[in-house]
């Protein structure tokens, strides 16, 4: 599925670029020209204080422009619990965070949770337990106020159509470079809008999936989500990945990040960009 969707994003600047337009014009139309992005990090460092670096860095990331925050999350219900309410603190009112715990409990952990963050107020938390987990996303829904959000690890639509029959997901993911690209994305977001799901793009990695993520988002209907701005949101990896910055950094310090005006993706990469990362090119 990642070959699959790694073809199907190229065919698609492809065709943009022949037409002169962009990608979210090809999918239909520009509905905004900035799409709100938040960070994704920090992340749980190794040691004895997993989350002691997180209210420093998120301090470097607002004063960056996010107005929204992602850390992970998965030490202890409890530390989970301590950590969250520390950042709504920081934060205050303004901005908001979301949690990620990366599929990283059992159900039974991740429903304690859930509910001992619910006073901090996330946005949602996200993958607290395996896609395979129906019931434990199931019963982390149901435990807890907070929406639950997944799906970038999910390829099939059949596996897209399971997890939204639960009825656990308040938020769906799917990743363009796992789930079939532009097409394979539109089909999941028509299966979430048939139960009212919003769906945004999950984004790792690259330039590539990033520019591709803002054009799907830039052309989806706008959602209300009583956030400090309207979904779809498109995430950033503050990492440090020297692959997410290819293209230059796009978050404005609106937190903001504005659609390229050129034709396809937009931007341009070329292969002397990637050359300190690759190891081994063949052709077909």
């Amino acid at each position: 599925m990642m070959a699959i969707s790694a073809l199907d994003l190229a065919l698609h600047d492809l065709a943009a670029r022949a037409l002169g337009v962009s990608i979210a014009q090809l999918l239909g139309g520009v509905v905004r020209h900035e799409v709100p992005c938040y960070a994704s990090g920090p992340f749980i460092r190794e040691g004895a204080e997993p989350y002691g670096a997180y209210l420093q860095e998120i301090e470097t990331l607002l004063a960056r422009g996010f107005k929204a925050i992602k850390p992970r999350a998965g030490v202890t219900p409890r530390a989970d619990a301590e950590m969250a309410l520390a950042v709504r603190e920081l934060i205050g009112s303004d901005a908001d965070f979301m949690i990620d715990i990366n599929q990283g409990y059992t159900p039974s952990a991740a429903r304690l949770a859930a509910k001992l963050m619910e006073p901090a107020r996330p946005l949602w938390i996200e993958e607290p337990v395996p896609p395979e987990s129906l019931a434990g996303y199931q019963a982390t829904a149901g435990a807890t106020a907070c929406s639950i959000s997944g799906g970038e690890a999910i390829g099939s639509l059949a596996g897209f159509d399971a997890l939204l029959r639960t009825g656990a997901v308040a938020i769906l993911q799917p990743d363009l470079g796992v789930c079939g690209g532009y097409t394979g994305y539109r089909k999941v977001a028509a299966l979430a809008e048939a139960r009212d799901v919003p769906v945004m793009p999950h984004m790792f990695g690259t330039a590539i999936n990033f520019y591709a993520s803002l054009q799907m988002a830039a052309a989806q209907p706008v959602r209300k989500s009583g956030a400090w701005a309207d979904y779809p949101f498109v995430e950033y990896d503050v990492t440090g990945n020297p692959l997410i910055d290819l293209c230059g950094v796009p978050v404005g310090a609106n937190g903001m990040a504005a659609l390229p005006d050129g034709p396809g993706l937009g931007v341009e990469l070329l292969p002397k960009q990637l050359e300190p990362w690759v190891v081994e090119n063949w052709e077909v």
